[in-house]
């Protein structure tokens, strides 16, 4: 809530002035009723033609009064609503882009995005009918005021089935936000399996699991059901007891005014009155749940949002240094632990790496290999001993400094679903036409780019999915050795790479590691000659 709270402070001029509107119509909102009953005992009971059309043209004014600050208003909270649920989403998206790579991996992606797609409904926190509550409010205490200044007995007798109304609220209110609360979580669950389902159904099909698939889709999708029908239900429940609510307190008051008529107490226009004004001593009670209902989901969804992207999962420290040209990276008394896992990685680990080198990274599988790399390029946090960098804490530097001087090829290469020439520049902003050509021809993406009819424009498709394995390898080392490192990683970059390829990349490596550190992970021999040092990584507890 903090975040919401900072977004609104910067717009609190135009909130202030759009709920300043809202309260004004509100109590304009006061007027036709009053008009009404001068209407009827001064110039219908009178027979006064003057009064008749004074008032009824009052009714009229007002009633214009009432639409105009009510447009202008909505316009107010349109503005505001948007460009605070579009400033809240972008810090959630720059939030969720600083935390660690594993964060939330046991949900994987659709759930993550289902996620941040709850913070859209922040702007529903800003319909004017939220802060027209605030003007039900006054509308309440004049009304009693009125109210009392006519026949005190009627509205005293009136107001006694508040209570019962309050209760009803308290109960419908508590109902509907655990009811939300279910339904948000459903619909994140379904999205996340969804996502999972689109991005393997190759696998799947393959595999014979369209079936096992099914199943979990089905019974996901029928919890989403259940929840939104218990959601729905109560809704309409809640609506049908507050129509009934309000016809019977219409009831009682016409009975207590007819009462009150009979006996002298009342005029037919003050009667006439007190029926439109005792509906507002209860609306602000009526208001409350109806915000209730309308920011609950909102309410709901931030709260989520705090939990999942602000809660506990500290994002890796934000330095201020920046670097210069990269000439030793420093490693000292290293180690880590994955949350859960009860094992402790790399056991203390020490080393040096001075530019120019080219370090190839040992060790079994799972002995931290690429969550070291991982480290060192700042994806994960969180781990104890020390890293220099040109004796700079790699903790203190700033980020974004330090990234631009590193470039890495995973072990599992993201291609982004748009042309080649935009995924080896991602990230780049300008980049020469003698750089692009050289990464190009360094990863062997020329070729590629030749034979396709649209060049380094073909789309390459979402995970590049009209690229082979070794294709998708290649791309990823254009866009690495596009950035012009100080710092390369090559997590396993043999992966799906022919025999011919595999040569052509040894020696691109050898050329590359005279001018730069370069950190290769490999189980082969391939990289393993001239200055080459090997680390082994196998230290753990």
């Amino acid at each position: 809530m903090r975040l919401l709270t900072s977004l609104m402070l910067r717009h609190r001029v135009r909130l202030l002035a759009a709920a300043l509107l809202t309260v004004l119509g509100s109590l304009v909102a006061l007027l036709p009723a009053l008009f009404l009953q001068r209407l009827i005992d001064e110039g219908f009971s009178a027979a006064d033609f003057g009064r008749i059309s004074l008032w009824a043209g009052c009714i009229a004014a007002a009633a214009v009064a009432q639409s105009v600050l009510n447009v202008v208003s909505t316009r107010q909270f349109a503005l505001v609503g948007q460009t605070v649920a579009a400033e809240y989403r972008d810090a959630v998206v720059d939030r969720l882009l600083s935390l660690p790579v594993n964060f939330l991996s046991d949900k994987g992606s659709g759930y993550v995005a289902s996620r941040v797609g709850e913070a859209g409904q922040v702007s529903s926190l800003f319909l004017p009918s939220n802060f027209s509550w605030l003007g039900t409010l006054l509308q309440a205490a004049f009304a009693i005021a009125i109210l009392a200044s006519m026949d005190i007995v009627v509205l005293s007798l009136a107001c006694v089935p508040c209570l019962l109304l309050g209760l009803f609220v308290a109960w419908a209110t508590a109902a509907f936000r655990k009811a939300v609360n279910a339904s948000l979580e459903a619909g994140a669950d379904w999205s996340g399996k969804l996502n999972e389902t689109v991005r393997g159904r190759e696998e799947i099909r393959l595999g014979g699991g369209r079936a096992q698939e099914r199943e979990g889709m089905l019974a996901r999708g029928e919890r989403l059901k259940e929840a939104g029908i218990r959601q729905s239900t109560l809704s309409g429940t809640t609506t049908e007891f507050m129509r009934v609510f309000a016809t019977a307190m219409q009831v009682l008051v016409y009975v207590l005014c007819g009462w009150r008529l009979v006996q002298g107490s009342l005029t037919l226009g003050q009667t006439i009155a007190f029926a439109q004004y005792v509906g507002k001593v209860y609306a602000p009670i009526i208001g409350a749940m109806s915000l209730a209902f309308t920011v609950q989901p909102a309410l709901e969804g931030m709260r989520r949002i705090d939990e999942t992207f602000f809660g506990g999962e500290a994002a890796p420290g934000q330095g201020a240094a920046v670097l210069g040209k990269v000439g030793r990276i420093e490693v000292s008394g290293l180690s880590f632990s994955y949350p859960g896992s009860g094992r402790r990685l790399f056991g203390d680990l020490s080393f040096c790496a001075d530019s120019p080198s080219l370090v190839i990274l040992r060790g079994n599988n799972g002995s931290g290999k690429t969550t070291l790399v991982k480290i060192l390029l700042r994806l994960l946090g969180g781990y104890d001993g020390t890293i220099r960098v040109d004796g700079i804490d790699l903790k203190d530097m700033d980020e974004a400094s330090w990234l631009s001087r590193c470039a890495c090829v995973s072990q599992r290469p993201f291609v982004f679903n748009d042309t080649i020439r935009n995924n080896v520049t991602y990230g780049l902003g300008q980049v020469s036409e003698e750089d692009y050509s050289r990464a190009l021809e360094q990863s062997g993406v020329a070729g590629l780019v030749a034979r396709l009819p649209d060049g380094d424009s073909t789309v390459v498709g979402e995970d590049g999915y009209a690229l082979s394995g070794g294709e998708r390898q290649k791309l990823s080392l254009a866009r690495a050795l596009a950035r012009r490192a100080d710092v390369l990683v090559l997590d396993e970059p043999t992966t799906g790479l022919d025999a011919d390829a595999v040569r052509e990349l040894e020696r691109l490596v050898g050329e590359l590691s005279k001018e730069r550190i370069v950190f290769i992970i490999d189980h082969t021999e391939a990289f393993a000659h001239g200055n080459a040092r090997v680390l082994s990584i196998d230290g753990s507890t």
